[in-house]
């Protein structure tokens, strides 16, 4: 089936790569332009998940924490089986629309509980930025370098006050725009209590998790990661993942992070897949097999050359003795008497 594309007002729908309906949001330019090239988002982070939940046998409970318009949260309840579930997180109120209309339309809002609030480390009221070029950047901090913004009145609760611990929780991912260490902070009791299960993927901007809470933000997240026995990697765009040795080196910011106990992601490792100069090796070292090969094969024809050119003149000095005056009277003489 050709991918379908139709615009609705300030929304325009397409279908992604797996086939599923997905409206999009006129109003994050970012976001609409790349799904309408690629039919995809963030490919990296759906492979951590699918891997995530290929573990977990597609059951228990996700949570998408700033779920935007959804493209995780559809991919992930298209994953699941009947006894999965996904818990959506968006405070934007026109983008959390967008959100489970993607979800209804894919006959997935059945297995999904959508909540229109912010999540944080305390319970209470707030106020949403929403920016009206860049909706998918929306949150609880003021970011001037987007432009103009709207204010929105927000309900703000915790995971640990919303998730029932009790269920299976697999995969936790968190966008929340510089506030990934709040939301942390209020699902400590999730995380430890789930610790040898659950893959916590987690948008990584250090410099704005400093500017919209704590000044040593990154840091007091990173040790209680540590803290778990996480294991860390980096999430690059269209890359393997990349385990980090020492959690220091996250520091330095750039991609997703993805901490996890388990080793269901080794698969993805750059320890796992070839690195650009391991296959330019593997073409150097099948270029010189070949020129080995020719060289062998080579000196075979010359061999066959010289032995066919050397019974040439083998044959030729023959006949030349045969055609000799007193060799031609002795073969006269022998047919003669052969014949009687």
């Amino acid at each position: 089936m050709e991918p379908v594309s139709m615009s609705f007002g300030d929304r325009i729908f397409i279908h992604d790569c797996d086939g599923h309906r997905i409206f999009l949001d006129t109003n994050d330019i970012h976001i609409m332009c790349h799904m309408l090239e690629h039919r995809e988002w963030e490919p990296q982070n759906r492979e951590i998940i699918k891997e995530t939940l290929k573990k977990a046998d597609f059951k228990g409970c996700c949570v998408d924490v700033g779920a935007n318009i959804g493209l995780h949260s559809v991919y992930m309840a298209g994953l699941l089986n009947n006894e999965g579930t996904v818990v959506c997180f968006e405070p934007n109120k026109s983008v959390y629309q967008i959100l489970r209309d993607n979800l209804d339309i894919n006959g997935l809002l059945w297995k999904s509980s959508i909540y229109n609030c912010a999540v944080s480390d305390h319970a209470g009221d707030g106020v949403m930025h929403v920016y009206d070029e860049r909706a998918g950047m929306s949150g609880l901090g003021k970011n001037d370098g987007l432009g103009e913004c709207k204010e929105q009145n927000v309900d703000i609760v915790t995971l640990d006050d919303t998730i029932d611990l009790n269920l299976r929780i697999p995969l936790l991912k968190i966008d929340v725009e510089g506030f990934e260490w709040d939301v942390v902070k209020g699902a400590k009791n999730l995380i430890e209590s789930h610790k040898d299960e659950i893959t916590i993927i987690l948008e990584w901007h250090p410099d704005e998790m400093r500017n919209a809470t704590e000044s040593d933000a990154p840091e007091k997240l990173l040790n209680f990661m540590k803290g778990m026995e996480f294991t860390c990697y980096e999430s690059h765009y269209m890359e393997p993942l990349s385990k980090l040795g020492d959690y220091r080196e996250a520091l330095r910011g750039g991609p997703d992070l993805v901490f996890t106990r388990g080793g269901h992601l080794e698969k993805l490792t750059l320890h796992n897949l070839p690195k650009n100069n391991e296959k330019s090796n593997e073409s150097i070292n099948e270029i010189e097999a070949l020129k080995e090969l020719i060289t062998e094969k080579n000196k075979q024809i010359e061999f066959g050359e010289k032995a066919f050119y050397d019974a040439v003149d083998v044959q030729n000095e023959l006949k030349s003795r045969l055609e000799h005056p007193s060799v031609k009277d002795v073969m006269r003489a022998i047919r003669n008497f052969l014949r009687g």
